[in-house]
């Protein structure tokens, strides 16, 4: 699976945090269902029960597992592209820096090459 722009991994992101809430609250219904195991069910109605749920959050795990092994994180470099507007003209940024190499101007701004910045990655 190839990423072409943000969006599909917003999407991806999006099914994650999707995937992950209903692993919590698989999680939570066990809990739920051991603190009311005595008063309303029997002790084999109460396994058969946990079993299901470990199973349900044992298969969504390997769900999201697959999903994110398939994932692919694509990088594409976009040359830094600055706009002069003392001479309305465009230089590239990385060769020239803030000055304008037209006509001396500082009056610069960046025009492409700043779309995406990663600024932190979290992970266990």
């Amino acid at each position: 699976m190839s990423f072409e722009n943000s969006s599909e991994i917003f999407k991806l992101q999006k099914l994650v945090k999707s995937s992950l809430l209903e692993i919590n609250k698989l999680k939570m219904e066990i809990a739920q269902l051991k603190d009311e195991q005595n008063s309303l069910m029997s002790n084999d109605e109460f396994e058969t029960l946990k079993i299901e749920s470990e199973e349900s959050l044992k298969q969504k795990e390997n769900e999201i597992l697959a999903q994110i092994q398939q994932a692919e994180l694509e990088i594409r470099k976009i040359e830094a592209v600055t706009y002069c507007e003392g001479c309305r003209k465009e230089y590239p940024t990385v060769e020239h820096g803030k000055i304008c190499p037209y006509c001396g101007s500082e009056n610069t701004y960046l025009l492409k090459g700043n779309e995406f910045i990663i600024k932190e990655i979290e992970a266990e």
